[in-house]
């Protein structure tokens, strides 16, 4: 009996957790933040363009990099 309650408890467990980060998926938000919260079209274009920022930083060093490179 002590086995299936245990069953239970953690289904129970697992399953708000796993409906927690799957609707933060569907709806295009970081994992592990609130799903009550809400998380409007401004937040997203905010972090898009956040990454977008690093990843424009990653190049230039590399582009920079090979510059060097090439006038040594």
């Amino acid at each position: 009996m002590k086995t299936i309650k245990g069953f239970i408890v953690g289904a129970v467990i697992v399953g708000a957790v796993g409906f927690a980060l799957g609707y933060n998926h569907g709806r295009g938000a970081p994992l592990l933040t609130n799903p009550f919260t809400e998380y409007t079209l401004s937040d997203q274009v905010r972090e898009s363009a956040d990454h977008a920022g690093e990843k424009l930083k990653e190049g230039v060093d590399k582009a920079t990099e090979s510059v060097k490179k090439a006038l040594e």
